[in-house]
C-alpha cells in the first residue's frame, strides 16, 4: 500500500518530528539589535553557492527550515517569521505606497490582511513566551512602521505580556510609514525602466526586489530560522517549541471554513498504520507541494463536504476513509520531501515522479535520477558498473519504491505507483538502456545536458514541440513503468513517432529546423521493436545492419543511398524538395507505387554524376556498388527485378525507418572518414609525417567510437603502410 510506505518513509527519517517546519527561500536579512532597532545600514542578502558547468557562482537565496503555515493560505493571511517584504512591511507591491489601516477596495483585502495577521502572530506568541527577540520584532514595527499612532496610543509591554490592540498600531493618517530601506524606483536594468520597490543592501547599493522577494530577521547576531542540522527542532528554544504547539492547534484543531461543521473527529481504525483509537483526519495536512499544475499544492486525499457522492453512512469528509492525523501528515511530509529533491525525484510533462529505497536511499536516488538526464557518458557509466555503490546483500531483499504524479482540477492524482525488489529494478534499468542504444547521427552531446535517452527526450519524440508534454501523461508513464518493470511499449505508440518524424523531414529548413534526425526519437523506435519482436523480425543492432534479409529496413536504407546520391549529383546545392521530401511517406508505406520512380530517377543522378569527370565517375561507381549490395537482399523475380511489397505495416514502417537513419548515420561517419585518410595519404605523399598521423588518429578514434567493420579495416589497412 503506497500510503503506508510513505508513511513509513517519514518515520524512519524522523519527519513528523519536524512537521511545523518546512524547507524555505529567503532572500534578505534584516538585521536588529536586541532593542528592535536597523543595523549594518541596510539588507543583507543571503546566497547559496552553486556550481554550473563547472564554474562556481552565488544564487540569491538561501533555504532553510522555518514555520509551516498551517492549513491552506487562501489570502489576507502570513507566514510566521519571514514573508515577502511587501507583507513584512506594509507597501502596496505595484504601487509606490504603503497600505492604508483599513482595505479601501477589494485589491486591499489580502494585502492588508495578510500584513496584519504576520505581525498579529508575532505579538500573539510574544504573549505566550515572553521571549525578547520577539519583542526586538515588535519594537522594530513599533518604531519603524508605526510611528504615529491614532489618539496617541500606544502599545506597551507590560509584566511580560504585550498589550495588542492592532487598531492602535497604524499612523495617524491611517498608511503604514514607509520604512528607510525601501524606495520606489525605476529600474534601470530594465528595458523600458518602470518603477518598482528597491530595497538598499547593506553595500549601500539599491537592488530591484522583485526576484529578491522573502525577508527574514536576524536579533542580536541569532537568525530566526533553523538550519538542517536542527530538525527534529529544538525542544530548548521558546519560539520554536511553542510554534510546534501553536502549529498542532492551527493545522488540526481548528476547521477551515470549507469544513466548518459535520462530524467531530471519531476514533477507528487507521486504514494507514492499523493502530485504534487515533484521532482521524478530516483533511489531509500539509499539502502536497511540487506536482506540476498545482502551484499551491494539493492534496492525494480529500472530500467535499458539499457532495454527497463523497459521504456515506452518515460520515463526513476524512471519516468516510480514516487515516489518522499522524499517520496523513506522515505520507503528506514524505512526498514533499521526496518531489523537494533532485535525487529522488524528477519532472517529465504534467508528471513528477519520485522514487525511493528504505536502506540505500543516497546510492539509488543518484543512480535512478539518471532518467532525468541520461546524457551518453552516464548511460556508458551506468551500463558498465550498474551495481557500483549499491550493497548486492541489502539489494536483494530491499523494495524499490516509486510514484508517478500529476494534477486534475486541484487534487493531486497518483498515476502509476512501482514496487520491486531493488536488484530487478536495477537490471531492468540497466536493459532499459541497452534496448535504447543507438548510433547518433549529430554531434557529441553536451556532458551537463538532458541526454537523448532521458524520459524528457523520448516523450518529446511523440509531440511536435515540447510544450505540448502535458497531454501525453499517459505516454510518459507508461514508459517509466516499461523503464522500470522491463514491459514493451505499446506497438500504437510507433504512429505519433514517425508521423512527427515525417513531418519534421518535410518541414525542415536551415532557418526553421525541426531536427528529424534527433536521437530520441530513433532509440525510443529501436526499443519498441526490441520489446515486441516476434518471430522472423529483424533484431535491431546499435550501427547499421548490412547482413539482414529484412525488406522494410532494407528499403529504407535505400532511400537514404538515393538521398545522398541526389545530394552528390546536385553538389549539394539542391533546389527545392528531394527525393525524400517527396516521396518517403509513399515509400515508407506502399513501396511498390513509389520505388519504381525512385529507380528511374537514380539513374538520371547517376549520369549526372559521372559528367563530372574522373572524380564523377569514381562516385558514381561506388554509388553503384552501395545500391547493389543492398538489392541484393531485397527478393527478386526470375528477370532478376526487385519485388517491392504493397503495403508495410506498423512495426516495417518503424524498420523502414531505423534503416533510412542507420544508413544515414553510416554515411555521415564514412564520409567523415574517407576525408581524414584522403588528408593522410596526401600528407605522407608530400612528407608531412606529423599531419599524417594526427588525421590517422582522428580516423582511428572515428572507427573506435563506431562499430562499422568495413571503417575499421580501411584504417588499419592504411595504418599498416609504411611510409615512403
Amino acid at each position: 500500500m503506497l500510503l503506508k510506505a510513505l508513511y513509513k518513509y517519514a518515520t524512519d527519517r524522523q519527519l513528523l518530528a519536524g512537521l511545523p517546519f518546512q524547507r524555505r527561500t529567503v532572500h534578505l536579512l534584516i538585521s536588529l539589535n536586541a532593542e528592535g532597532s536597523p543595523q549594518g545600514g541596510g539588507f543583507h542578502p543571503l546566497t547559496t553557492p552553486v556550481v554550473i558547468k563547472g564554474k562556481s557562482k552565488e544564487e540569491p537565496g538561501l533555504d532553510v527550515y522555518l514555520p509551516r503555515f498551517p492549513g491552506e493560505n487562501n489570502g489576507g493571511r502570513a507566514y510566521y517569521l519571514a514573508e515577502s517584504f511587501h507583507t513584512v512591511f506594509g507597501v502596496r507591491l505595484a504601487a509606490g505606497e504603503t497600505l492604508p489601516r483599513e482595505p479601501l477596495d477589494r485589491s486591499d483585502r489580502n494585502p492588508v490582511g495578510a500584513y496584519q495577521h504576520f505581525w498579529q502572530r508575532i505579538a500573539e506568541a510574544f504573549a505566550r513566551t515572553s521571549d525578547l527577540r520577539l519583542r526586538a520584532l515588535l519594537n522594530f514595527r513599533e518604531r519603524y512602521l508605526c510611528a504615529r499612532f491614532v489618539s496617541g496610543v500606544r502599545p506597551v509591554s507590560s509584566g511580560g505580556t504585550w498589550a495588542l490592540g492592532l487598531g492602535s498600531l497604524v499612523p495617524s493618517d491611517e498608511r503604514v510609514v514607509a520604512f528607510d530601506w525601501l524606495r520606489w524606483l525605476p529600474n534601470e536594468r530594465a528595458r523600458n525602466r518602470d518603477p518598482e520597490w528597491h530595497g538598499l543592501l547593506a553595500t549601500g547599493s539599491w537592488v530591484p526586489l522583485k526576484k529578491l522577494n522573502v525577508c527574514g530577521f536576524e536579533v542580536a547576531g541569532v537568525r530566526l530560522h533553523l538550519g538542517a542540522g536542527d530538525l527534529p527542532f529544538s525542544t530548548d528554544d521558546r519560539i520554536w517549541k511553542d510554534w510546534a504547539a501553536a502549529y498542532t492547534r492551527e493545522a488540526f484543531a481548528d476547521p477551515t471554513e470549507d469544513e466548518d461543521g459535520g462530524n467531530e473527529s471519531r476514533e477507528t481504525i487507521c486504514l494507514v498504520t492499523g493502530s485504534v483509537g487515533e484521532p482521524v483526519a478530516r483533511s489531509h495536512k500539509p499539502k502536497i507541494l511540487g506536482v506540476p499544475g498545482l502551484a499551491s499544492g494539493g492534496y492525494v486525499v480529500s472530500f467535499a463536504k458539499e457532495a454527497p457522492s463523497f459521504s456515506s453512512f452518515g460520515f463526513e469528509m476524512g471519516s468516510n476513509a480514516p487515516v489518522s492525523e499522524e499517520a496523513a501528515a506522515g505520507y503528506a511530509l514524505a512526498l514533499n520531501e521526496l518531489l523537494a529533491s533532485n535525487d529522488t525525484s524528477f519532472g517529465v510533462g504534467g508528471v513528477k515522479f519520485c522514487f525511493w529505497s528504505q536502506k540505500q536511499p543516497k546510492a539509488v536516488g543518484l543512480k535512478f535520477s539518471q532518467l532525468a538526464v541520461a546524457n551518453p557518458k552516464a548511460v556508458a557509466d551506468f551500463l558498465k558498473e550498474p551495481f557500483s555503490g549499491i550493497d548486492m546483500a541489502l539489494a536483494l531483499a530491499e523494495q524499490f519504491i516509486s510514484v508517478a504524479l500529476s494534477a486534475n482540477s486541484g487534487r493531486v492524482v497518483i498515476r502509476e505507483w512501482i514496487q520491486v525488489t531493488l536488484t530487478d529494478a536495477i537490471q531492468n534499468f540497466a536493459a532499459w538502456f541497452r534496448d535504447l542504444e543507438i548510433v547518433s547521427l549529430g554531434g557529441s552531446a553536451n556532458e551537463e545536458s538532458i541526454g537523448p535517452y532521458s524520459l524528457f527526450r523520448l516523450a518529446a519524440a511523440a509531440v511536435r514541440d515540447s510544450s505540448e508534454l502535458d497531454r501525453v501523461s499517459e505516454v510518459i508513464t507508461g514508459l517509466y513503468r516499461a523503464a522500470l518493470e522491463k514491459l514493451p511499449v505499446p506497438i500504437a505508440f510507433l504512429g505519433p513517432i514517425l508521423a512527427e518524424f515525417h513531418s519534421a523531414l518535410v518541414t525542415n529548413t536551415e532557418k526553421n529546423p525541426k531536427y528529424p534526425f534527433n536521437q530520441s526519437r530513433f532509440a525510443i523506435i529501436k526499443l519498441i521493436l526490441t520489446r515486441t519482436l516476434a518471430e522472423g523480425d529483424l533484431m535491431p543492432n546499435v550501427y547499421l545492419a548490412t547482413a539482414t534479409p529484412d525488406q522494410a529496413y532494407n528499403l529504407g536504407r535505400l532511400l537514404a543511398i538515393f538521398a545522398n546520391l541526389q545530394k552528390k549529383a546536385h553538389d549539394g546545392k539542391l533546389e527545392g524538395p528531394g527525393v525524400v521530401q517527396r516521396y518517403y511517406a509513399a515509400a515508407a508505406s506502399s513501396p511498390l507505387t513509389v520505388f519504381p520512380t525512385l529507380f528511374n530517377l537514380h539513374h538520371h543522378h547517376l549520369r549526372k554524376l559521372e559528367q563530372g569527370g574522373p572524380s564523377g565517375v569514381r562516385k558514381s561507381d561506388g554509388f553503384r556498388a552501395r545500391i547493389g549490395d543492398v538489392l541484393k537482399r531485397i527478393p527478386q523475380d526470375v528477370d532478376g527485378n526487385p519485388q517491392f511489397k504493397d503495403v508495410l505495416g506498423m512495426k516495417e514502417q518503424a524498420r523502414f525507418a531505423l534503416g533510412f537513419y542507420q544508413q544515414h548515420a553510416y554515411d555521415r561517419i564514412a564520409s567523415q572518414v574517407r576525408n581524414l585518410i584522403n588528408v593522410a595519404t596526401k600528407a605522407r605523399k608530400s612528407g608531412k609525417s606529423v599531419d599524417a598521423d594526427v588525421a590517422l588518429s582522428q580516423a582511428s578514434q572515428l572507427v573506435t567510437e563506431n562499430d562499422y567493420p568495413d571503417l575499421t579495416r580501411l584504417v588499419a589497412d592504411l595504418t599498416r603502410v609504411p611510409q615512403s
